[in-house]
């Protein structure tokens, strides 16, 4: 097990993040510790143990016991999934402005300094993300920052194609009414990104990898490994934009389509054991 870090002081942003956690034992604290070695430090950190059967819970505990005055716990008896954990969090929350982390990622130091200055120098944002780093193993090194990089604003017509960052990398504002669907494990973080960009509320990507994943995108473990419901999961969220008004018959046919050819990638990509870079 991962020793829990001594919290330092350090300025605070007003952001709070959230981490929903089942059967997390082996990588909640992992997960905490990249929250306390920010160089720009968090206001509240909310753990939601999602009826974890293992020693999830008595490990967040134990770090809430520490960190008084940082860090809540929320438990659920019955696992509920994922989308309704989150919301628990983000309605729980006080801050300004809400970060996601899941129990089995880390943030780079420098993760929430960079978002927040963003931020702050940009109030028409609502929503904004970044890459991440897949690592291989808990000791392997971030990468190296580069001192220039881009920052675009995501358009909801590419949006329809890609899914832009990962649900680690997120910060949005806590004050929108957008969830995520609790009716959703699968997908349901791209389905939240479409509602809030086709809703009109400004979202950028900041271009460095500033978040790590320790498996890839999909293919291995985690809710991803199930790719049928996945598919389905994205083919929702479209519907929803369909129903919604915000995209046409045609389009939606469009991105059905799409979606199966990307379907049919990663069943390759999972068939074959493709490699591919290792930040997105």
């Amino acid at each position: 097990m991962t020793n829990i870090k001594q919290a330092r002081h350090r300025p605070r942003a007003p952001i709070s993040a959230i981490i929903p956690c089942y059967q997390a034992e082996k990588t909640l604290i992992r997960a905490v510790n990249s929250i306390l070695e920010q160089s720009l430090q968090v206001s509240e950190i909310i753990i939601i143990d999602d009826g974890s059967t293992d020693d999830t819970l008595s490990i967040a505990r134990q770090l809430a016991l520490n960190y008084k005055d940082l860090i809540s716990i929320v438990h659920f008896d019955l696992n509920k999934g994922v989308s309704e954990a989150r919301n628990e969090g983000w309605n729980r929350s006080s801050y300004q402005y809400v970060a996601f982390l899941d129990a089995d990622d880390a943030w780079h130091p420098n993760k929430i300094k960079i978002q927040y200055d963003f931020l702050k120098s940009h109030p028409d944002c609502v929503m904004v993300g970044h890459k991440h780093q897949i690592k291989e193993h808990e000791s392997q090194q971030w990468l190296n920052l580069p001192t220039n990089f881009s920052i675009r604003k995501i358009q909801k017509w590419i949006l329809l194609l890609i899914t832009p960052f990962a649900t680690p990398t997120v910060i949005v504002k806590r004050n929108i009414s957008l969830r995520f669907d609790a009716d959703m494990r699968h997908a349901e973080d791209y389905s939240l990104w479409l509602q809030v960009v086709f809703f009109g509320l400004g979202t950028y990507k900041i271009d460095l990898p500033l978040a790590a994943t320790f498996k890839p995108n999909y293919g291995v473990k985690g809710l991803s490994y199930n790719l049928v419901n996945m598919k389905k999961g994205i083919d929702k969220a479209f519907f929803k934009l369909y129903q919604q008004g915000s995209i046409s018959l045609i389009t939606l046919l469009i991105c059905l389509f799409i979606s199966y050819l990307k379907h049919f990638k990663r069943l390759l990509v999972v068939k074959l054991n493709w490699n591919f870079r290792k930040y997105y």
